[in-house]
């Protein structure tokens, strides 16, 4: 499992989404299925498993794992098996002329979901897809993971996260200062600036559960009516 992050804005207007590029051995460590969840608490106690110990954990590659998909005006993103991600994004991209936004898409695509994993059973995935709907003039977004069986979950308005925030962190007060306000559009890049960085540094500090792993850089990607917008950053710095 890497990181991954995404919010709607409360308007529906725009909608940003984060994830580092880092790719890790499968079988670096056992993996972690996280279900999705609206429990801060049950997030936490399958978050922070890690004994304080530093990570003894080095990428094979990196990759985009935001996938920009600008004819439909839609982004995909996921953590963990990163071939059945890669195999899911590819149903999307490929889609009939009928299909034109993310509502098509999710539905001619779902299949290929169980068709990934049971490719390559036992290896974990989340993926998340986020959209602008032209006929809704919304934001409309989705994640699915493995542990539920792939059943569709719709994400409302708010912050989406994978890990958790680390409220313990050093930095924490400016991330929580930001949390409202990005979603009023104000400073919504800078809140995922500062949401990877406490994601890494928790990762750094073995806080996480074994078979998460942060690396590489990061890329925050920006959607709205007009389309789609991708920066690269430094994770840490």
């Amino acid at each position: 499992m890497s990181v991954l992050n995404a919010t709607i804005g409360r308007d529906r207007g725009f909608a940003v989404m984060s994830a580092d590029t880092a790719v890790w051995r499968a079988d670096s460590a056992p993996s972690v299925d996280s279900r999705t969840t609206t429990s801060v608490a049950d997030a936490a106690r399958s978050t922070f498993l890690g004994d304080g110990t530093a990570p003894d954990m080095t990428p094979i590659a990196v990759m985009s794992k935001i996938i920009v998909i600008p004819h439909l005006n839609m982004l995909v993103a996921g953590v963990g098996f990163s071939k059945s991600i890669v195999r899911v994004a590819g149903s999307f991209i490929d889609s009939p002329p009928d299909v034109r936004d993310i509502r098509g898409a999710t539905e001619r695509g779902e299949a290929k979901l169980v068709e990934a994993f049971a490719c390559h059973p036992g290896h974990a995935f989340n993926v998340v897809a986020l959209g602008w709907v032209v006929s809704e003039r919304q934001i409309v977004g989705y994640a699915w993971s493995s542990a539920d069986s792939f059943d569709r979950v719709e994400i409302e308005p708010g912050h989406t996260m994978h890990p958790i925030v680390d409220t313990d962190d050093a930095d924490y007060s400016r991330l929580h200062d930001s949390w409202q306000p990005a979603l009023e559009r104000e400073g919504a890049d800078e809140f995922h600036r500062l949401l990877l960085q406490n994601q890494y540094r928790a990762f750094r500090a073995g806080k996480l559960a074994a078979g998460t792993g942060i690396g590489g850089d990061a890329l925050i990607a920006r959607l709205n009516a007009d389309g789609i917008s991708v920066v690269r950053i430094a994770l840490y710095g």
